[in-house]
């Protein structure tokens, strides 16, 4: 699970990028989402993470590298096909490929995913966002 600060970056750039054409969401959120929605919209799931220690020295200020996948999944109702859900995917890579979003670095982005059919009522593809968010913590007693 990613960091509170690195779900939060991702999630706020995606909704002042896209929120105008897609409703934004939390995983959390999806089932009621594709009960009650009719437009397409995203959801941001925080897949993994680890933090490390990346830098050695002065204990009031360790560095610390969080890393980790997150998925953007972006669902259109039927009519529409995977081609329109594959459409959405793309444009998400495009606009998340090698950003910095508050200090947290999309390294890569994969290409568009095809995931489901809900019985002809919503397509889904999404494209996982692999990051790097760099912190410094001071060691206790330090």
């Amino acid at each position: 699970m990613s960091s509170t600060t690195a779900y939060d970056a991702v999630f706020g750039f995606l909704s002042d990028t896209f929120g105008r054409s897609y409703a934004v969401l939390n995983i959390d959120d999806i089932e009621s989402a594709v009960e009650q929605y009719t437009d397409p919209f995203l959801v941001l799931e925080s897949v993994t993470s680890t933090q490390d220690m990346t830098a050695f020295g002065d204990p009031r200020g360790l560095c610390h590298r969080e890393t980790g996948v997150m998925v953007v999944h972006g669902f259109t109702p039927a009519p529409e096909s995977s081609r329109a859900a594959r459409a959405i995917a793309d444009t998400i890579a495009d606009a998340v490929r090698l950003q910095v979003i508050n200090g947290v670095r999309v390294t890569s982005v994969s290409p568009p995913d095809i995931e489901l059919t809900n019985e002809g009522l919503w397509s889904a593809a999404a494209v996982a966002l692999s990051y790097e968010y760099d912190t410094q913590y001071a060691r206790p007693g330090g």
